[in-house]
């Protein structure tokens, strides 16, 4: 998701220079199935008894996120220039970084709570 941002950032060059231009799109067709991948994994790591019920989730979530993206950005060529529209992409991108973040760590509190209190139930029992 860093590297989409980069990319993302940068990807104004595209309107002054095919040069520019071309390896960041390259760039961002490359990597942007990384980021579907790898939530799709961390998603079927929490609960993979549900697999079916998380993915169906995480598809619509995605399909929300772009209509939601289309409508968003719509909006906003109402007030700034489509050539400034790339920093309101940067903005979510960032945005979605920090729920990331978050996330991580609130499951990371949560598994270490899970694994105290299996410590602690297995030292009453012994």
């Amino acid at each position: 998701m860093i590297g989409l941002t980069i990319i993302l950032s940068i990807l104004p060059l595209a309107t002054i220079s095919l040069v520019g231009g071309l390896p960041a799109l390259f760039l961002w067709g490359f990597l942007f199935p990384f980021l579907n991948l790898s939530q799709q994994h961390r998603l079927l790591s929490l609960a993979p008894e549900h697999a079916n019920v998380i993915l169906a989730l995480n598809s619509s979530m995605l399909y929300l996120g772009i209509a939601g993206g289309a409508a968003l950005g719509g909006i906003a060529l109402h007030y700034i220039p489509v050539t400034q529209l790339v920093w309101l992409g940067v903005a979510c991108l960032l945005l979605a970084l920090l729920m990331l973040v978050l996330s991580l760590r609130v499951s990371a509190r949560t598994v270490r709570s899970k694994g105290e209190a299996r410590a602690e139930q297995e030292e009453s029992v012994a």
